[in-house]
């Protein structure tokens, strides 16, 4: 239908007026006929297309719909347009974003085979131009300046939100899912990806009203994304924890729980008994993943305290394991069904079946091979 009724056409020719020699600038909308008026709105409708198709492509794992003729840059001819408003700041860069992250997609989709190096130069290549999008966009905002204060951090989220998935993407694209079986390369690009996530994390916190107050009007997609990415850097920070670092994974609880709380006044206060929808649903996602985070930290933390017989140290080892695989097997079907995100399938298995056993034994021998201070190196075992 969106060639029926010229859509595309519509593009070509208001980018056509935009950059015509003989055309004379106008200045205002006023000045503008109304076929231009009727061509931009076609032009943006077209836009809004494509931004839908690349989306669903990268992000549902459905076959592309539509394809830009030329580079998604030049969209950026039409703010030249009269008819061009501040919301046209949003959708252009929008359009830019999401056809480099299809692009990004295609490349990792086709490095199965690829050796390490070949991994780390694509996502080196990947963060460049994610970089170089972000700065033109900030650029061209701080010229036009919008009257629109959400725009600014939306445009950091979104920068976030491009990195941490092209990271986790070329980590899938390696097919090992098993952090304890990964390489040190595959390590340091999912603590990348961590590290944007948690950017995410606090952009979003920082101006709660330029950015989340709008989500209730956003689409399914961008609830689904906000919650996904707290869940993937809860599992991340407990796959690769910061050495030494708890308290840092207590304020993801604290932070966690404002997030939420942000999201429900986003939601209207509605609370689990109202009518069931996809942002409420979203909604009781974020506040599982608190739970089952907070719950691992407890089993955790319960381990690191007092000097316990080894018995039931061994228990609480294990008891710790269990919190862990309880947040790792954390799976919700509407990102496994409905969205194609990457990362959240990661987890932590012993390579061996005894294998948190070895660990724990390891961790408990001091310098002197004494084993929680139990004397076991002098114990004389022959018989």
């Amino acid at each position: 239908m969106a060639f029926e009724v010229g859509l595309p056409e519509a593009y070509d020719v208001m980018s056509a007026h935009c950059v015509a020699k003989n055309t004379p600038r106008l200045d205002t909308i006023d000045d503008a006929s109304q076929d231009d008026l009727v061509l931009m709105r076609k032009a943006r409708t077209w836009l809004h297309l494509l931004v839908m198709g690349h989306i669903l492509h990268v992000d549902a794992g459905d076959l592309p719909a539509f394809r830009f003729r030329g580079a998604a840059r030049r969209s950026r001819i039409l703010l030249e347009s009269p008819c061009s408003n501040d919301m046209d700041l949003y959708l252009f860069s929008q359009v830019e974003l999401n056809a480099l992250r299809a692009n990004i997609y295609n490349s990792l989709s086709q490095c199965a085979d690829a050796d390490e190096e070949d991994i780390m130069e694509m996502v080196r290549d990947a963060k460049i131009d994610i970089e170089v999008w972000f700065n033109d966009w900030a650029r061209i905002y701080e010229q036009r300046r919008p009257q629109m204060p959400w725009l600014q951090p939306n445009l950091i989220v979104q920068r976030h939100w491009a990195d941490s998935m092209a990271l986790c993407r070329a980590v899938r694209a390696s097919g090992v899912e098993n952090v304890r079986a990964m390489s040190q390369t595959q390590k340091t690009i999912l603590l990348m990806a961590k590290a944007s996530l948690r950017q995410h994390l606090e952009v979003i916190l920082m101006e709660p009203r330029h950015y989340l107050s709008g989500l209730r009007f956003a689409m399914d997609f961008v609830w689904a994304k906000n919650a996904f990415c707290f869940l993937l850097l809860l599992k991340l920070s407990l796959l690769l924890p910061d050495d030494g670092d708890q308290q840092s994974n207590k304020d993801l609880v604290e932070k966690g729980r404002i997030l939420l709380g942000e999201l429900r006044n986003a939601n209207g206060g509605r609370g689990e008994g109202s009518k069931a929808s996809a942002s409420s649903l979203y909604l009781q996602l974020v506040q599982a993943s608190i739970e089952k985070y907070h719950h691992a930290l407890q089993k955790d933390g319960g381990t690191r305290t007092g000097e316990p017989s080894l018995p039931t140290t061994i228990q609480m080892e294990q008891s710790r394991v269990d919190g862990q695989t309880e947040l790792e097997s954390f799976v919700p079907e509407q990102f496994v069904f409905e969205w194609d995100f990457p990362g959240l399938t990661l987890f932590s298995s012993p390579l061996t079946e005894t294998g948190w056993l070895d660990d724990f034994l390891a961790g408990g021998l001091d310098s002197n091979d004494e084993l929680y201070g139990m004397g076991w190196a002098s114990v004389d075992f022959s018989f």
